[in-house]
């Protein structure tokens, strides 16, 4: 009896944990309109581009029964590029997605220059691009390109966790 406590007790904690890990990591308002889950922001895609100075940040704005969800992402390079385009591929270079960019602000920072972008992704595709195993790359086009890669390590955890927020959205609808 003593050690099936243990056992549960063990159990307990490994599920809160992983619950709390991924609570953390997005936050849910339900909306008269939908409920509305945003996926706080991500890291780890980075540039071997010189002009970029900091990685890629990004996070996931999908409000339910919509079509499409929205990604809001934030660059650092030492020259403004301004982009225009988005385009997601795979690592062989074929195409998944392309979409126009809809700037939101772009500031100085320190030395380098801070760029926010949006762009609009159908709901169904993005789902389908975290359950790859391999990471999609990402190239930012206007007048120049600079393209972000992320580590496979890197990918999993994020998408794992992407995911998850997928099934909650299933789960809710």
């Amino acid at each position: 009896m003593r050690h099936f406590l243990l056992y549960l007790l063990f159990l307990l904690i490994s599920i809160g944990g992983y619950a709390q890990k991924i609570h953390r990591n997005y936050s849910f308002y339900p909306q008269e309109s939908g409920n509305v889950y945003f996926i706080h922001p991500q890291k780890g895609y980075i540039s071997p581009d010189k002009n970029a100075v900091k990685g890629l940040e990004y996070d996931i704005t999908y409000i339910s029964g919509k079509d499409s969800a929205t990604i809001n992402f934030t660059y650092f390079t030492n020259q403004v590029l301004q982009a225009r385009t988005i385009r997601l591929q795979k690592q062989t270079g074929d195409v998944l997605y392309e979409a126009p960019l809809v700037s939101l602000f772009v500031q100085p920072r320190k030395n380098y220059w801070q760029q926010r972008m949006q762009f609009l992704i159908p709901y169904a595709l993005l789902s389908e691009l975290y359950k790859q195993s391999e990471p999609f790359l990402i190239t930012l086009s206007g007048g120049r390109e600079i393209r972000y890669e992320i580590k496979p390590g890197s990918w999993k955890k994020q998408a794992e966790l992407i995911n998850k927020v997928f099934e909650v959205v299933e789960y809710n609808r």
